[in-house]
């Protein structure tokens, strides 16, 4: 009983050695920075030559939502994302406060709607593209 304990021991000590001579161990990780591999660039011009297409459905939109409900025009950003098949989705409005969070929702309705016709130029790959817009550029101001 006491060689199997004996055993035992010697097979736990030699499992808990370091498998990498101890010189290795104290010298530090090598690390090599390489350039970053990226697919091919989607242009932001892409996504500007839409945006000013539909100018006026983003104008109308921000009119109707706003205007209508008395709020100032807050949001500053608009988010959404383009699909594999060049489709907008995920839009969401950014900015603005709680005080205009009825006239917030109603431009992102608006918008979605007409978003939902929209074709952008498909991401390569067939990634999914994640888009922000300031709200003045995409109003073209």
């Amino acid at each position: 009983m006491r060689a199997l304990s004996r055993s035992v021991l010697a097979l736990v000590a030699l499992a808990a050695l370091p498998t990498a001579p101890a010189a290795a161990q104290d010298e530090p990780p090598r690390v090599r920075v390489e350039e970053p591999r990226v697919g091919p660039a989607y242009p932001m011009a892409f996504v500007a030559r839409i945006l000013r297409r539909h100018r006026r459905e983003l104008l109308r939109c921000a009119e109707h939502a706003y205007a209508r409900r008395g709020a100032v025009p807050s949001p500053t950003a608009i988010r959404f994302t383009i699909t594999d098949e060049g489709k907008a989705e995920a839009l969401r409005v950014e900015g603005g406060g709680p005080e205009a969070a009825e006239a917030r929702e109603a431009f992102r309705r608006c918008l979605r709607a007409r978003m939902s016709r929209w074709r952008f130029p498909r991401p390569p790959g067939g990634a999914k593209l994640h888009v922000r817009v300031p709200l003045l550029e995409a109003l073209g101001r």
